[in-house]
């Protein structure tokens, strides 16, 4: 556990222990600060931090080159001071790109869109043709067999048929 002042200099010369896959060095100024150096020569900043006994957690902050070493060390600041506050910076960053599937999204809309459509048919057409794949075995592709001859299911209401054949053209 090598310790280092972790400035432009340092950071530029820094290399990974002989024999070793990877040298962890920690700042002496800023708690947590490390500089990963890897046997191939990659570089990246992150901050480390303990989230009670038995739990340590680290966060990214940047490749070496990404930033100016300037700006990691404010980052690494700011986000130790986030720690000390009693925030979880990694669980934040988690929480911001967790998103829903397209499923749970195309659930939520129809619940939103049953409330203010006038008819469950058009509802229910309307969502089927935008939200399958092209080659999929869905019921809109299936009534495709029964077409009318302007291509369009005779099932469907005129008003989706002239939406759809105006939408691909």
């Amino acid at each position: 556990m090598p310790k280092a002042k972790l400035d432009a200099a340092f950071c530029l010369t820094a290399q990974c222990e002989p024999g070793k896959k990877k040298t962890d060095y920690y700042d002496t100024v800023i708690t947590g600060f490390v500089l990963e150096v890897r046997s191939s020569g990659g570089r990246t900043f992150w901050l480390r931090y303990n989230r009670g006994p038995k739990e340590q957690k680290a966060i990214k902050i940047a490749a070496y080159g990404d930033l100016s070493v300037d700006k990691v060390r404010k980052e690494a600041q700011r986000l130790r001071s986030e720690v000390v506050l009693g925030r979880d910076p990694a669980a934040d960053k988690a929480e911001k790109r967790a998103v829903g599937n397209y499923k749970a999204l195309a659930d939520q809309h129809l619940d939103y869109a049953r409330t203010y459509q006038k008819t469950r048919q058009i509802l229910n057409g309307s969502f089927a043709c935008t939200s399958c794949p092209v080659g999929a075995k869905c019921g809109w592709m299936r009534s495709r067999s029964r077409q009318s001859p302007s291509g369009w299911p005779k099932s469907w209401p005129k008003v989706l048929r002239l939406r759809r054949s105006k939408r691909s053209v």
